[in-house]
Parts: structure tokens; C-alpha cells; sequence
């Protein structure tokens, strides 16, 4: 049901004027979603207590299978006095309208709104969570029962919690990892997100806004934050706490007011601006741990003269350039010992990139969806028995022919699809509710279940492709360019993976086929593999890839175009024929087989690999981290947490006699490699622990790898232009 904006603001004189920032959403009901006011009695008018109408429904969602997958919450204020249980789930979507869509606390003080017992790739989007100052917790994602990932968190409100606006973890043995929280706002907590637990690794923190919480970002006991293009404002404490973790990393955030930015460990901090903090000692406290990488931050109108960055180890390695302070010193031990591993790096750039201490992501933008076919409703699919391409088929066309950002919709269930469905047209929407809106190949083997072709503004969003169907070999995606460019963007898709069957090798996700400068990628979200084949003009911009694997090959032609990814998680990368790519984040664990495949000819134009390593790990058997066959130009490894099975000696890099090859190692945790490089290659190494203070190393090579992470930087930006 949709909402006219009128009617919506009509509740904004009962909301508290925190809420004004975050977007209105307009959403047309699926036929599968659940709606708590119609079919649970919820009221939504602020005074009934609509506690138990909203656990009904909860109650409603489905461990495994196709049943009901998405709550629908209204427009309105919903008084709560219990605690909500999401049961252990999959897929599930609890939705509601932005700014109009209010749950508010009048239970126990320090009581936690709701809690997730293991909902694993579920989504909460468009609720302002609202504490009132009493409740502890707003959202709180403690697994008893099932390990819990790909979580997204987007266009919510945490408003007044003494603990926690969204706390992960108590000591349990399962954990919530891989998950994104985007654009949401915390205002008045005593910490804005709060991580406490082992194994909370590969979480992403975006476009969010912090004010007047005690902590902004909190996270300790190996927990692993990605934070980026987030802002904060007159944090009681500090806006990052980080404690030992593989490796944090905080990336174009900005603070106005706070007393500090940064205590504890991070490894990675960029083009962070810092203004008129109040702690005179310093804005950021290093403690101990991994090497520390600082370029490009600024720090302005500081509380006194001494340095803005304190370190309490003095062996700390630390690699620091083109940072500025008004302060003459901007790095000092705590008791001005000498910083034994502090390297400076030349910068003749003096590169500058325009943020300034208001840089946000934080999109206050409203959004309204489009006219919305229905797979099942409109068309007669059926996804309990018989064969659904011809009604998958009618809804995308219905969907394309109507444009207007309308949504060939798929609910909830197993479609079992013969023929490839034909994909194109412009300003649509194939979309469904998630992980469990799944489409089986039944067609021949080799086949391909989707192919994209002259789309333009096209976006496939929240359905699964199952990768391991029979017959094998099918590709679950072809994507190919347009005749005059086109423009598609994939948000929480699931294709094949890495993880298929020893006779699921072969299955590939989606192919990038042939696409030229004309063509564009955006990957909010992709789960599974995917090959970009003969693409190296078009541009591919992604912010979490997830699974794998990633393989990158075919002719480079003028190579004009751009890879780039933010984050990506998985064991392996292939990148062929001198191509080129960047990684800001790439983490890795329990690899068995070669993470790293490089190749090229001697004939092909240089191309060059940098990756940020968030972390690398492999069991014994992986007797090869990278391979490298006649790849010619520079491939970069910066800044991982390196660790290896204790059985394991060290880790190798294999190279052919044929190629010439800069390798860059530095800033990592450990020097646990092995190299085996041929003579017409050159190694250089830079503070990979406490060893390989410098070796062969060039500041050319070097800068090429930072301005590489520059590069990707300003992709990313581009994303939040107004």
C-alpha cells in the first residue's frame, strides 16, 4: 500500500524532530508479505500496546523452506512493553515506511527492544527504533541456535538506548558476520553499534550518522569493522572504539565536536577528517597491535598544540603520509620515546580529495517504488509445481514495457525455469524478497538461466539463482552490453559460489560478456561468482562481493575501464591477461586450494593488482597463496592480518621464468611468505610486522598501490553525489 506524503507527515508531529533525516519509503505490497495492522491487528496509534500483534507475526517467518518471508509495517507509532524474538529464520525482510514507521519502548528500564536468535540473510529497512532514553538495547543480534550472515540494516533510526542502539554478540558460540549496516542514524545512545564477541568479522558500517551517542562505533574481542563515509558529531567518549581484530579499517569518515575519533587499534585510516575535538591530550590513541596505514587525514582546530595522534607502543609500526595537523608533530609516543617504526612516506603528490569535516553518505533522499507485477498474482506462476518461465517471463516484460522504475516483483519460493529468460529495456525492476526467491534450472546442460542485453537503468535485487542445480554447468546469469551502453545494478543477489559440490567446479554465476566503455556495473551486493570476460573497457564498481570466486580475463584492448571493489570476501581471485583490479578490503580464511591467480604474456599492455588484505588465511594443504604465470606490470598485498595453520611453515608465491613483475608487500602483520620469483622480477618489501623495515623498496611502486586505493576512494564517492 502506498502512502501520500501528506498522510505521512501527519505522524511527524507525534515524532520526536530526530527523526526528520531519515528517508520517507513508499512500498507496494507483495502478495506474500504479511501486514501487521491487517493481518495481525496492530494499531500503530501510539497508545495500544501492539507488543504481542507484532511477535504474532514474527512468529509467522520460516526457519527453511518458502513460506512467509516479509513483514509489513505501515505508517505509524507502535508501542511496545516486551521484547520482540525474531525465531531462527532465513531470508526474512521486516519492513517499514522510513520516518513514518515508529517502534517505540514503554517497557523495563535497560529492556532490549527486539532480538534476533539466528536470522540468517534477513533485512530490516525504513524503522525508526525509538528507546525514549529507557530502553538498553534497540537491536540486538545474539545467535543461540544458528551461525547468522549477510544481515543488512538500511534507512533505520536508533534514538535513545543506555546500552546499545544495535549490540552483536554476548559470548556465545555463534556469531553474526558478513553483515551491512547502511544508512542509518544513531542519535542519544550510549553506543551507536556495538560489537562484543569473537567472530564478528566482515562488518560494514556506511553513510551512517552518530550524534550525541557516549561511543559511535564500538567493537572489541576480535570483532572486524569496515567503516566508511560516515559522520559524526559531539561523541561523549569517543567515535571509535576498535579493540584486536584481523584488521579494522575507517575510511573517509569525519567528526565535528567529539571529544576523540579513535582509541584502540585500526589498520587502515584514509582521508578521515577530524575537526575541533575536545581531548587535549590528542584525537586518536593508538594502543598496540598490527601496522598501522594513515594517508590523506586532516586534522583542524584542535583543543591544544600537542600532536593529534598519540601512540602508547613505541614499536608500533606505523606508515604515515600526506596527513595534516596545524600541530609541528603529528605522530608522538605518550612519553615522546622515539617511534622506532614510524616510516613517513614522501608524497610529492600532495594529493587532496575535498572532503571536508560535513562529508557524510547519508542519504536523506525520499523513495518511492513503482507500479509492482506479480509473479503469482498477475501471471499465475507456481512455485510448488509445474514450470514458471512463462509467467517469470510476462512479469519481466510487463515490468520492462512500463518502465517508470516498476517492478517485475517474484515472491517467496522454488521456480523451476527451461528456457533462458530474456532480459532488457530500461528504468525496471526484477525483484524479489531475498535468498528464498529462487529460480532452478531445469533447462539443458551448459544452459543459461537469465541473459541481460540493452538494459538500461535496469536493477535485479533479493533473489537466488541455486547454483547447484541439475543438469550442471548452467550459468546463472549472461550478461552482455548494449548497443548504445547500458546501466544495471545487483543489490543482494545469490548466484553460484565457490562452496558447490567437487562436480559444480565449472558453474559460474554471471559472465560479464564483451561489455565496452558504454556499459556500467554496480554491485551493491553480490553473493556468488561471477567472470568478467573481455570487459576491460566497460566500468565495475562493487561494494561487497561476497563468495566468490572472482576471475577477470580476455582482451584488454585500450583497458579504459575500471574494476573496482570495496569489499570482498572469499578464496579466490584470478586475474588474467595483464588486467587490471583493485580490492580495497579482501578477506580470506580456511582456503585449501590457491587464493591468487596472476597471468599474462610479455605482448599484452601492463596491468597491475592492488589489494587491501583484510585478512589471509589457509589450512596446511594450500601449499600456494598466489601463482603468478607471466603476468606483466605490479601486484600489491597491503596491509593484512596475516595467519597460517600451525602445521603450515609459510605461505608461497610461485612465479613462471616469463614475465616482469613488481611485487609490493607491506604493512602487513607478518612476513609468513615464501617468494619464488624469477630474475626479470623485483620484490619489495615494507614493514610486514616488525620485519622487512624496508627491502628493495621503491616509493614509486609503493605510491602506485596508494593512489590505486585513491582511485577506488573516489569511485566511491561519486556514489553519494547529490
Amino acid at each position: 500500500m502506498k502512502f501520500p506524503l501528506c498522510f505521512s507527515l501527519i505522524f511527524l508531529f507525534n515524532i520526536s524532530v530526530f527523526c526528520n533525516q531519515i528517508p520517507f519509503l513508499s512500498f507496494e505490497e507483495g502478495s506474500d508479505w504479511l501486514n501487521v495492522k491487517r493481518d495481525f491487528g496492530a494499531t500503530g496509534d501510539g497508545k495500544t500496546d501492539d507488543t504481542l500483534a507484532i511477535q504474532k507475526a514474527l512468529d509467522q517467518m520460516t526457519p527453511f523452506g518458502h513460506g512467509k518471508k516479509v513483514i509489513y509495517m505501515p505508517p505509524g507509532i507502535y508501542k511496545i512493553t516486551k521484547m520482540l524474538t525474531i525465531p531462527k529464520s532465513v531470508g526474512i525482510s521486516i519492513i517499514g515506511h522510513g520516518k513514518s514507521t515508529v517502534i517505540s519502548w514503554h517497557g523495563t528500564e535497560g529492556g532490549t527492544m527486539i532480538w534476533s536468535n539466528g536470522s540468517v540473510h534477513s533485512k530490516y529497512e525504513g524503522i525508526v527504533w525509538n528507546g525514549n532514553g529507557k530502553a538498553g538495547v534497540g537491536f540486538h543480534h545474539f545467535a543461540k541456535d544458528k551461525f547468522e550472515n549477510k544481515i543488512l540494516h538500511r534507512h533505520e533510526a536508533f534514538i535513545g538506548f543506555t546500552k546499545a542502539g544495535i549490540l552483536m554478540g554476548k559470548q556465545n558460540p555463534f556469531a553474526t558476520s558478513e553483515s551491512t549496516i547502511k544508512n542509518c542514524w544513531f542519535e542519544k545512545c550510549e553506543k551507536g553499534i556495538s560489537i562484543i564477541d569473537f567472530n564478528y568479522y566482515n562488518e560494514v558500517v556506511e553513510a551512517c550518522e552518530f550524534r550525541e551517542c557516549g561511543i559511535g562505533i564500538h567493537c572489541t574481542r576480535w570483532g572486524q569493522i569496515f567503516a566508511r563515509d560516515c559522520h559524526f558529531e559531539r561523541s561523549r567518549i569517543s567515535d571509535f572504539v576498535l579493540g584486536e581484530s584481523h584488521k579494522h579499517s575507517v575510511r573517509r569518515c569525519t567528526s565535528i565536536g567529539s571529544n576523540q575519533f579513535l582509541t584502540g587499534q585500526a589498520a587502515t585510516l584514509q582521508n578521515c577528517v577530524v575537526k575541533s575535538w575536545k581531548n587535549k591530550d590528542c584525537a586518536i590513541y593508538l594502543t598496540r597491535g598490527f601496522p598501522i596505514l594513515m594517508f590523506d587525514c586532516i586534522f583542524e582546530d584542535p583543543p591544544s598544540n600537542n600532536p593529534p595522534v598519540k601512540v602508547h607502543h613505541d614499536k608500533l609500526p606505523i606508515i604515515s603520509l600526506n596527513n595534516s595537523s596545524v600541530s609541528k608533530t603529528l605522530i608522538e609516543h605518550v612519553k615522546k620515546k622515539p617511534l622506532v617504526n614510524l616510516i613517513e612516506i614522501d608524497d610529492s603528490s600532495k594529493y587532496k580529495s575535498g572532503i571536508t569535516a560535513k562529508h557524510s553518505g547519508f542519504n536523506t533522499k525520499n523513495e518511492t517504488s513503482g507500479k509492482l507485477f506479480d509473479a503469482v498474482k498477475d501471471f499465475g506462476a507456481n512455485p510448488k509445481k509445474g514450470d514458471s518461465t512463462r509467467a517469470i517471463q510476462a512479469t519481466i516484460d510487463a515490468a520492462a514495457k512500463h518502465g517508470q522504475g516498476a517492478i517485475a516483483y517474484i515472491p517467496a519460493g522454488n521456480y523451476k525455469i527451461s528456457e533462458t529468460l530474456k532480459v532488457s529495456g530500461k528504468d525496471f525492476i526484477i525483484g524479489g524478497t531475498g535468498s528464498h526467491s529462487e529460480f532452478k534450472w531445469l533447462g539443458s546442460e551448459g544452459g543459461v538461466l537469465m541473459e541481460i542485453s540493452n538494459a538500461e537503468n535496469l536493477t535485479l535485487k533479493e533473489f537466488h539463482i541455486i547454483g547447484h542445480s541439475t543438469p550442471k554447468n548452467m550459468i546463472g546469469i549472461l550478461h552482455k552490453g548494449g548497443k548504445n551502453g547500458s546501466s544495471v545494478t545487483y543489490d543482494r543477489v545469490w548466484v553460484a559460489n565457490d562452496w558447490q559440490s567437487e562436480n559444480q567446479k565449472d558453474v559460474r554465476g554471471i559472465h560479464f560478456n564483451n561489455l565496452n566503455s558504454q556499459d556500467k556495473v554496480v554491485i551493491k551486493r553480490l553473493n556468488g561468482s561471477a567472470s568478467l570476460n573481455n570487459s576491460s573497457q566497460a566500468y565495475f564498481l562493487a561494494d561487497f562481493w561476497d563468495s566468490g570466486p572472482i576471475v577477470i580475463q580476455g582482451e584488454k584492448n585500450n583497458g579504459s575501464g575500471f574494476t573496482g571493489i570495496l569489499n570482498a570476501n572469499g578464496n579466490r581471485v584470478e586475474v588474467h591477461n595483464n588486467n587490471s583490479l583493485i580490492i580495497g578490503e579482501y578477506y580470506c580464511e580456511q582456503a585449501k586450494e590457491t587464493i591468487f591467480k596472476f597471468s599474462g604474456q610479455a605482448a599484452e599492455t601492463p596491468g597491475r593488482v592492488t589489494i587491501g588484505a583484510a585478512r589471509l588465511h589457509g589450512w596446511a594443504q594450500m601449499k600456494n597463496f598466489m601463482e603468478v604465470n607471466g603476468f606483466s606490470g605490479q601486484v600489491g598485498y597491503l596491509h593484512g592480518h596475516i595467519t597460517k595453520d600451525r602445521s603450515a611453515e609459510h605461505y608461497n608465491l610461485i612465479q613462471s621464468q616469463t614475465g616482469k613483475t613488481q611485487f609490493l608487500f607491506a604493512a602487513n602483520s607478518h612476513n609468513y611468505f615464501k617468494f619464488e620469483n624469477n630474475q626479470k622480477s623485483t620484490l619489495h618489501l615494507l614493514l610486514n610486522g616488525s620485519k622487512d623495515f624496508k627491502n628493495k623498496f621503491s616509493n614509486e611502486v609503493f605510491m602506485r598501490a596508494i593512489n590505486d586505493f585513491r582511485i577506488l576512494s573516489e569511485e566511491a564517492m561519486k556514489r553519494f553525489e547529490k
